[in-house]
């Protein structure tokens, strides 16, 4: 889209020529091709460039999402291809597409005919009721001017509004997905960090600290966690053994203790397997009645879990490996110093850390998304700019009047904010519902799909305030930004 506003802008400068070129016997395919190599030029320097800003982005958003780390990246023969290629295919397709569309003749609407009913209506109503109407309009003159340019043009700025549109719906989708995540990772740390410690390490030196010969005298409940690797169905699952009582099934959000034939599946698991609650499992020979499911973002592979007295840990008795104790504790900081002189191979760390953590690596991850968001504003802000220039250089006569009457840069400045916010209302008011379905199908349909866990679409007012607002900002710097030249009266430069 933004291809062909600048395609549009470019052959409206270009098309008077164009007509004398072709009254002199230029054939219309010479003219054409003219200017889609033109166009396929500038794509091939768009690309190198491209090229050059990808490779910058690329690493500095790997580092800030992984700090401390250092990537080496290449431009190989596939990239700097499919870079080219894909610059100069949209080059060429928007411009001539643009170019197509300039000779075709303006096709009769019954829109403008429908419009222009509802306007006499209106027009009606006033002459009768002209101190009702009267009251209602409330505003300076310049800016009711800048504002009906913004509403007035729909074929010169649909474009730019459409990209606009699309990005504010884009930022308002993903933030609503960002922060409906960030509230169910948070009800799931919840859940999960329930202990005060936790102890990894090599499972030697886990097998002599869960040893009920080497008492922990100041941890009120230990809970040891074992896993298997096994497949069901021909799927690669991790299994988790431990004891499944109360509190530990309610970290998973199950109340009560959970039996000997039953079992609970990870989110992921559940929708591998084609499974929900109350269905039975087959699991190395022993069926098992799946209890209930899990979120478990960020697992590798679907998990399943099972009581440490239940038939299936028997079955899996060898196979079975300490991958974690956890401990309760009226005193944590006191039990982690003792831990660390008794086994000082082993990683322990606190609840707080392990929270601060996960939250950290969150927001990390995320945090390439803002960027990505802010690109395509800048884009869309870009169009806009375009679309707002070319319309006032097709309507530069009057522009020069209102020079003429006296219009000074600051009123110009009025004018131009005007614009920019009616063209910032007409994308929000498209965006809003628009992103609100792009945030229930990144939420519901593609996070599913993608890795296996549905979130809860939560409607911000904080997300969907932000994107808007960032938008409407958007949509006024550009207004602002084409007026940078000097205008010149009817009558000469003033």
């Amino acid at each position: 889209l933004l291809i062909y506003q600048v395609a549009v802008s470019w052959l409206r400068r270009l098309w008077p020529v164009f007509d004398r070129l072709h009254v002199l016997g230029v054939e219309w395919q010479q003219l054409r091709g003219y200017f889609l190599f033109s166009i396929g030029f500038v794509a091939t320097l768009a690309a190198a460039l491209g090229l050059v800003a990808g490779w910058w982005l690329a690493s500095w958003l790997l580092t800030s999402a992984i700090p401390g780390q250092t990537f080496e990246l290449e431009l190989d023969r596939w990239v700097i291809f499919k870079a080219v290629g894909s610059s100069v295919a949209v080059c060429l397709l928007g411009g001539g597409w643009a170019f197509h569309r300039s000779q075709q003749e303006t096709r009769r609407s019954v829109l403008p005919m429908m419009i222009t009913l509802a306007l006499l209506i209106a027009a009606i109503w006033c002459i009768f009721q002209p101190q009702t109407w009267s009251a209602m309009i409330s505003g300076s003159y310049l800016m009711r001017i800048g504002v009906r340019e913004a509403l007035w043009h729909p074929g010169e700025l649909s474009i730019a509004i459409t990209g606009l549109a699309l990005a504010i719906a884009t930022a308002i989708g993903v933030a609503l997905m960002v922060d409906s995540f960030r509230v169910d990772f948070n009800q799931m740390l919840d859940h999960r960090l329930k202990y005060d410690l936790v102890a990894q390490g090599d499972e030697t030196t886990l097998g002599r600290l869960s040893d009920s010969n080497n008492p922990i005298t100041l941890a009120d409940r230990i809970q040891v966690y074992r896993q298997a690797n096994l497949r069901v169905n021909g799927l690669s699952m991790e299994l988790n053994i431990t004891r499944m009582d109360g509190f530990e099934s309610s970290r998973y959000g199950y109340d009560g203790s959970l039996g000997n034939h039953e079992i609970l599946l990870s989110e992921q698991a559940a929708r591998a397997l084609q499974l929900s609650a109350g269905d039975l499992l087959t699991v190395s020979g022993e069926t098992m009645t799946v209890a209930g499911q899990f979120s478990a973002f960020g697992d590798l592979q679907p998990r399943l879990i099972a009581d440490e007295g239940s038939a299936l840990a028997a079955s899996f008795a060898t196979e079975l490996q300490i991958d974690s104790i956890s401990f309760n504790s009226d005193q944590p900081e006191t039990l982690m110093k003792e831990l660390q002189t008794r086994f000082p191979n082993l990683e322990l760390r606190q609840q707080a850390d392990i929270r601060r953590i996960a939250l950290d690596t969150f927001n990390q991850t995320f945090a390439i998304t803002t960027v990505l968001i802010s690109i395509a504003l800048l884009v869309a802000t870009i169009s806009v700019y375009i679309a707002v220039t070319t319309m006032r250089l097709n309507r530069q006569t009057g522009r020069q009047l209102l020079n003429t009457l006296g219009v000074n840069r600051l009123e110009q400045l009025i004018m131009n904010i005007a614009l920019g916010t009616g063209l910032g209302l007409v994308a929000i008011i498209i965006a809003l519902p628009l992103g609100i379905a792009f945030g229930w199908i990144l939420c519901n349909v593609i996070n599913p799909r993608a890795f296996g866990w549905t979130i809860d679409l939560q409607l911000s007012t904080a997300s969907l305030l932000a994107s808007c607002t960032w938008g409407m900002l958007a949509a006024i710097a550009a207004g602002i930004l084409q007026s940078g030249g000097r205008e010149e009266g009817a009558f000469g430069e003033r």
